[in-house]
Order: structure tokens, then sequence, then C-alpha cells
């Protein structure tokens, strides 16, 4: 089996609502479809997701990249030897995870598809059928946020909700957090995402209120390269603080965790790969640096291909 041709397809999806984030207001989601075909035929597919101003790549970029790029450096090779054409990818070019991931997912798919198996049986098989799934809450108004969660709630499909927050005054996010929470009660675990949006002064204060209103987990409440600041705040808080964007591979996710009693690690890296995009050889090497270190591990969902994707990984054994 060698790998004949690989093809990126940008296209967009729109969002059930406006999706808030302190970044941007989304109403659509822009995607690039990766195809990877053999030598006999057969196809596999992989998918980036592009969140605008998350991060350095956008859907032209990585159409560019994976045609001109990474194609011509592992069209001819195995498609079922990731080790070796993740290897060459990050030899031919360095960084651009999403546009990398997406290509591997590709390359997964295709040889699962050759030998008629799930993907997770190139890993080590299945073991677990199931994981929690966080439901995103980005209207940017409290009631609204609050009649979404008790929607999924009486729908029996979440418990578990994550705010979006940053993108307005410190104070009238923390207060909306809290609502939302005080309305859900311990019928729900409720966090919040910050998307770097804080300097460290500001953490302060708004952690301080997010704690006391009982939120669970506060997201990358500071700037990504800013590892000392998230070090001091999860010293100084007790709720749960989670790195996010920074954590792109195992190293990174050591760097965070390194040294630290309390800390909680979240993978948005290669999509095997979307922001978040990862593959799924990197995603157990970071659930063993994370169970290695005491530390919990987590991912985020996009589209339903990447769904598919990161349950097979949550389904994986540590290696």
């Amino acid at each position: 089996m060698k790998i004949a041709t690989i093809e990126a397809i940008p296209y967009a999806l729109p969002t059930v609502r406006p999706h808030r984030l302190a970044m941007a207001t989304i109403t659509e989601h822009t995607l690039v479809l990766v195809r990877v075909h053999d030598d006999d035929g057969c196809e596999g597919v992989g998918e980036a997701g592009i969140i605008p101003h998350y991060g350095a790549e956008t859907h032209h970029g990585i159409c560019q990249l994976v045609e001109e790029t990474i194609a011509p450096c592992i069209i001819g090779r195995d498609p079922t030897s990731l080790e070796t054409l993740v290897g060459t990818m990050d030899k031919q070019i360095k960084g651009n995870s999403y546009a990398k991931g997406a290509v591997e997912m590709a390359c997964v798919d295709l040889a699962a598809r050759a030998a008629g198996v799930p993907a997770h049986q190139l890993f080590g098989g299945l073991v677990r059928d199931r994981i929690p799934v966080l439901w995103v809450l980005a209207t940017g108004d409290a009631k609204a946020d609050t009649a979404e969660a008790e929607e999924k709630l009486a729908a029996g499909l979440h418990n578990l909700f994550l705010v979006k927050v940053g993108g307005g005054d410190p104070a009238d996010d923390v207060a909306r957090a809290v609502a939302v929470k005080q309305a859900l009660g311990e019928r729900a675990s409720v966090r919040v995402d910050v998307n770097q949006s804080w300097d460290e002064a500001t953490a302060k204060g708004a952690i301080a209120g997010l704690e006391a209103g009982g939120i669970d987990v506060v997201e990358q409440p500071v700037a990504g390269w800013n590892i000392d600041a998230m070090r001091r705040l999860t010293e100084r808080f007790s709720v749960t603080i989670m790195a996010d964007e920074p954590v792109q591979s195992p190293s990174d996710a050591l760097a965070f965790a390194k040294g630290r009693r309390r800390r909680r690690v979240l993978t948005q890296g290669r999509q095997t790969r979307c922001c978040h995009g990862w593959a799924l050889h990197l995603a157990q090497a970071r659930r063993k640096y994370c169970q290695a270190l005491g530390r919990a591990y987590a991912g985020s969902l996009r589209t339903a291909r990447v769904w598919c994707t990161r349950l097979h990984s949550a389904s994986l054994p540590v290696p």
C-alpha cells in the first residue's frame, strides 16, 4: 500500500447560533477536508477546523501547505507507517499541526479502511466505549446560556458546560458564568474558557469570583506563553486552572505540569488532526505524560469527523 494522491478541499458549515468567543463571533465554521488515496484506489479522509483569530493557520494556508509541501514528501510512502509519516512531515516543515494532523487523520482512516477494522485497532484496541462530553455555551447572555444548558440537561445529553468568556468586562463575564452555575446548581458542572484574554492581575480578581461562585475549571486565563503566571494562579486558587492553546505536544504538556501539585492539561494540538488538530499517536503520548504526572487529560470535539477521531483517541490504551 502506497499513498498515490492527496487533496485538500476548503469548505464551511453554519453554526447553530452565533458562537461568541473572546476573540471573535463565529457564524460559520471553516474547515479543510483532506483526502488521501492509495495505489489501489482506497480513500481515507481527514479534517482540520479553523477558528478565526485562534491560531497561526488558515484554511487557505492549510490547503496550500498540504498540496504543495506535505504531499510531495509523503506520496509513495506507506500510510500505515504513521511515525515515519509524521516524522517526515515534521522534517519538511515545523509547526502547522492542523495541516499535518488532517493528513495523519486521513492516513489513519485509509489504513483502517484497508484493513477492515476500526481505527482504534491500529493503536492497541478499545479500552472504553463512552466518555463524558462537554457542551459549549457561547451566546454571551446568561439567560440564553442557561436556557440552552437546561435544554441539554432535559434531553439527557450533557451535564458538563463551558461558558465562553474573555470578550467583555471581566466582572460581567464572572457574573454571567456564576449566574449559569447558580441556575443549574448541582445538576451540572460549569467551567469557563477565557482563551488567553486576561493579564495576570485581571485573572486574579476574576478567578476569585469564579471560584467563589462554584465554577469548576478556568481554562487558559492568560496568554499561552506565560507559563509562570499559570503556575502562580494554580498555586493561588483551589479551582482547577487548565492549559489549552499552548499545549501542542507532549513536551508542552510536561512544561505546564512539571513540578506542580495541581495541574489539569487540555490538549488541542495535533488533530489526527482540529484547535486544536491532533494525531492519535500524539494523543496517546500526551495521555501517558499526564497519567505519569498524576494530571487529568481532556480534549476538544468539533465536527462529526473530529468527534469520531477524538473519541477513538479517548478509547485508546495508554502505551
